[in-house]
């Protein structure tokens, strides 16, 4: 099947400007496009280790969690999740590290 210019151009740009699928993150546009992960590939894991654990992104695939204070949440999670003993509060990974045993006891209100 062949595609034309204008299709190609159409489908990109519907891409870019679908809500779902576009976040903004400091002022400039990241698409968050996956494909959700199949069979095995959804068990592969990070190269690097996770100091605060394994999270599953929103696309089903393995990635380091996000260690006390650090970004976490957003649209789609496009920031990541907090790594075990930890959730997200206000942007921020709150909580102690199962793992580490660091901790972020951040109290204020969002």
């Amino acid at each position: 099947m062949q595609l034309t210019f204008g299709v190609l151009v159409t489908s990109f740009l519907v891409t870019l400007l679908h809500p779902s699928l576009r976040t903004v993150v400091g002022g400039s546009l990241k698409l968050k496009l996956c494909l959700p992960c199949i069979g095995e590939e959804c068990n592969l894991l990070p190269e690097e280790e996770c100091l605060y654990g394994l999270v599953k992104n929103h696309c089903g695939y393995w990635e380091c969690g996000k260690g006390p204070g650090q970004i976490c949440g957003g649209p789609s999670k496009i920031f990541g999740e907090c790594g075990d003993g930890m959730h997200c509060k206000c942007d921020r990974c709150v909580g102690c590290s199962s793992k580490t045993l660091d901790c972020d006891l951040n109290t204020s209100i969002c």
